[in-house]
């Protein structure tokens, strides 16, 4: 599984968990019973932090659609179910495969923030860290030659 699918899908299952508000990792239609939300592509790379460990910062953006008879009430209950869930797993989300199924490695030092974009939806984005082992390709470097020959006349 990849960086990007293996976070999002976590983030995803952390947030529909805590919240009970479904999700997705793609625009819904209208059709979509409210409240929902969905998340966008983590953006970020990792950078080498040490030998053979790089340093990954996900970011992943979200909007959360509510329904519009009560929208504040279910934007203050979704923020305070995430932080108090946030804190008690000390900022630290597992890391699920795409399967849903929980594997050894955690996302760290989460940070969510949100803020009304309009009545009934809210923008937010979920920042988190976690160290990862990749293999490096090391290209091998080969000398050019330029082998010119001189005419003689």
């Amino acid at each position: 599984m990849n960086l990007v699918s293996c976070d999002l899908t976590s983030v995803l299952k952390f947030i529909q968990t805590t919240t009970g508000i479904k999700g997705y990792t793609t625009r819904r239609r209208q059709e979509t019973e409210l409240p929902f939300f969905y998340l966008q592509t983590p953006v970020g790379k990792p950078y080498q932090d040490s030998v053979g460990f790089h340093r990954y910062r996900p970011l992943i953006h979200g909007t959360l659609f509510l329904d519009k008879e009560t929208p504040e009430t279910q934007a203050l209950q979704f923020q305070t179910k995430l932080q108090v869930a946030l804190m008690g797993c000390k900022y630290d989300i597992p890391l699920v495969d795409e399967n849903f199924k929980q594997t050894k490695g955690r996302l760290e030092d989460v940070e969510f923030e949100a803020k009304q974009a309009d009545v009934d939806v809210w923008t937010f984005t979920v920042k988190g860290e976690r160290f990862i082992e990749l293999v490096e390709h090391h290209e091998i470097l080969r000398k050019v030659h330029n082998n010119i020959r001189l005419s003689e006349n």
